[in-house]
């Protein structure tokens, strides 16, 4: 089934827009070997993106105002349609994944498949006991606990949850621990939880709980469904692994891409309260804004966000960050963005313009950061941050400077 759908993925899309969507990039990932001292940021203001508006709010509200640029017209656009609308884009999209981008990804960092292994605890218990014997998996890297939960009745709603062997028994006998929860992209239509597993190493070093939410994708959950999943989960979650005795522990939030939108939509909604800082990687805070952006990509029929987000301009308002932050005056925890300057899938103008919106919105100074990285692309910031690249360095020296 799953070859069947790739073949007709095939025959429905162009192969620019295959690329454009990266199912097959056009260069491999590769680590690069990059020092905090080197100038992997450019400061705000000082270059913008050609044609980037300074007035990013759109006022429009004719579905004909969206998709009026498109170049995909005709049968591709009948194809385009049914497959996002029909579930068939989001198991093409996965089994991609699966087949093609993770024996890519291990072939590229072959590190990185031990690491695998040894956090998926009993599924795989039986190899990490061999890998442990042959010395693949040293003596000194730590045992994980590893479980798969419900924190809802659709099937969508499940988390895979990690935490070091010994710091799970710490928490049992009343220490309180640091949570991370990672909400994964897929641009609102795919992903699963499996595929971004190993964001959790870094994390799990430092003693964190982390917990690689799954939720309703596209056509399961638009956005105010995807909101509600965040909310639930994050609500659930701390209230079962949260302080013990009063005592609250830090909770961290980090979102990939439409991960990050629906990360950011939920704060300024006052949705997630407990979360005291967030991650945005590669996000798309208008919405609006990145329609027309797809449409010079050619996969603005195939994309998810029209649908999720109501179909018109003003409908598309409601659900970007840059908008509310303009409307609304809402309690936010600090928020680091990230972004990578050679991201042609969302452009990096999404995250400094939404910065410059959340700086001027505030009344008292906050502890938030955009930070651009050079030569990054949009899936470099999740790469470098689980086999330790510049993002992941930032991250870390910016949670520590949060909460000195």
């Amino acid at each position: 089934m799953n070859f069947h759908f790739l073949i007709l993925l095939a025959i429905a899309c162009p192969m620019k827009a295959l690329r454009n969507l990266q199912l097959f990039p056009r260069d491999r990932i590769r680590p690069r070997q990059l020092s905090l001292k080197e100038p992997i940021v450019d400061d705000l203001g000082k270059e913008r993106d050609p044609g980037a508006s300074d007035d990013i709010i759109c006022t429009s509200n004719t579905v004909n105002d969206i998709h009026s640029k498109s170049r995909v017209t005709g049968w591709r656009k009948m194809w385009h349609n049914w497959l996002r609308d029909s579930g068939g884009l989001r198991r093409m999209m996965n089994s991609a994944t699966r087949m093609i981008a993770a024996p890519k990804f291990y072939q590229d960092y072959p590190e990185c498949f031990p690491d695998f292994v040894r956090i998926s605890g009993s599924e795989y218990s039986w190899l990490v006991r061999i890998l442990r014997f042959l010395q693949i998996i040293s003596d000194d890297q730590l045992e994980v606990t590893f479980t798969k939960e419900s924190y809802g009745p659709h099937p969508m709603q499940v988390a895979e949850v990690l935490v070091n062997t010994p710091t799970e028994d710490a928490y049992n006998n009343s220490t309180s621990q640091r949570i991370f929860f990672f909400f994964h992209g897929g641009a609102w239509g795919s992903g699963f939880p499996t595929m971004y597993r190993l964001i959790s190493v870094p994390f799990l070093q430092r003693g964190y709980r982390v917990v690689v939410l799954g939720y309703r994708t596209y056509p399961d959950g638009k956005v105010d469904d995807q909101v509600d999943d965040l909310a639930r989960a994050v609500n659930y979650f701390v209230q079962k692994y949260g302080g013990i005795g009063g005592i609250n522990p830090p909770v961290v939030l980090m979102g990939h891409s439409s991960g990050a939108h629906i990360s950011l939509l939920a704060a300024l909604k006052g949705r997630v309260p407990a979360v005291h800082a967030i991650i945005a990687l590669s996000g798309v805070y208008d919405c609006a804004a990145q329609v027309d952006h797809e449409q010079t990509l050619e996969v603005d029929q195939l994309s998810p966000l029209s649908p999720v987000t109501g179909m018109t301009r003003n409908n598309m308002n409601k659900y970007s960050p840059a908008y509310i932050i303009s409307q609304e005056d809402s309690t936010i925890p600090p928020i680091l963005l990230l972004h990578g300057q050679e991201d042609t899938v969302v452009l990096p103008s999404s995250s400094s313009s939404f910065y410059e919106k959340l700086q001027h919105k505030s009344a008292s100074p906050r502890k938030d950061d955009l930070i651009l990285l050079s030569g990054s692309d949009h899936k470099d910031p999740v790469v470098h941050t689980l086999v330790g690249g510049p993002a992941q360095s930032i991250i870390f020296e910016w949670l520590d400077k949060i909460w000195c």
